[in-house]
């Protein structure tokens, strides 16, 4: 086998990162991390080293630590070689585990009581504050766009604990509580966040979002050279052609998995 030589090509990014480090950036637009330390955090990230901080050890256990993962894990059809599609999954498969490890800080700052679930008010309080409710004058009488935004922002959240507490227990576990933060992960709260845009969007219910519609949705739509650039990207999610966004399209507008990311970092790995 190869592996020799496809981990030290992966290990020398791993080591010393790209020539021109950039920055990476998250899906909400703020910045996240250098180039540099996402590469090392996606070929090391795995569930054999979860209790390890890999990135602090020497070079040479580095090296012999990306060589078994190439060997056992990264090189699927075990060809000698790690290619695109190979490496793609293996980065997709880190970046649901970061939004995994995201999710857990998440669930234990909003579990006060620390009974290993959460419930509404606690999620509630550490979002919208203590005195924010369902009684409160902000949220029964808003006076402000920002406070009517918040009480909208209030209500699909509700809807959407409410689709993630599958066992209806009225507190989350933590799978639960994932399914909530990444509802495209689970049928019934993709079904609430594809309900939630088709009644906000889709003007004409006809049960999708057409271009005019997503194009109004759009913050950009005003703009002629960004307007185009938008249009350009209905076209990529409207996957069947039929000029309407329906489904799984939607979702992938509204709450894109990680794939694209996962494209962009195994083409620039490779």
């Amino acid at each position: 086998m190869r592996v020799r030589s496809i981990s030290g090509a992966l290990l020398a990014i791993a080591l010393f990162g790209a020539v021109f480090s950039r920055s990476v950036i998250k899906k909400d637009g703020s910045p996240q991390k250098k180039q540099s330390v996402l590469d090392k955090e996606v070929l090391f990230e795995d569930e054999d080293y979860d209790d390890d901080d890999v990135l602090d050890l020497p070079p040479e256990e580095q090296k012999s630590r990306l060589r078994n993962l190439v060997e056992k894990k990264m090189d699927a059809d075990k060809d000698g070689f790690v290619d695109l599609k190979e490496l793609h999954a293996w980065t997709l498969k880190a970046f649901d585990s970061f939004e995994n490890d995201d999710a857990k800080e998440e669930f234990g700052l909003q579990d006060v009581d620390k009974d290993g679930a959460i419930s509404w008010q606690e999620h509630s309080e550490d979002t919208n504050g203590k005195e924010y409710g369902e009684e409160s004058p902000e949220f029964t009488n808003p006076t402000n766009d920002e406070a009517v935004e918040k009480k909208q922002q209030y209500i699909k959240d509700k809807k959407l604990f409410a689709a993630a507490d599958a066992n209806k227990d009225e507190l989350l576990d933590f799978l639960e509580f994932l399914h909530f933060k990444q509802p495209r992960r689970n049928d019934a709260t993709s079904q609430v966040l594809l309900e939630d845009k088709l009644e906000e969007s889709d003007a004409n219910k006809n049960g999708g979002i057409d271009l005019d519609e997503f194009l109004k949705d759009s913050k950009n739509a005003g703009d002629d050279e960004l307007g185009a650039s938008e249009s350009e990207r209905f076209d990529e999610l409207d996957e069947n052609d039929d000029k309407l966004l329906t489904g799984v399209e939607i979702l992938q507008w509204i709450d894109p998995d990680n794939s694209e990311e996962a494209n962009d970092e195994a083409d620039h790995l490779m």
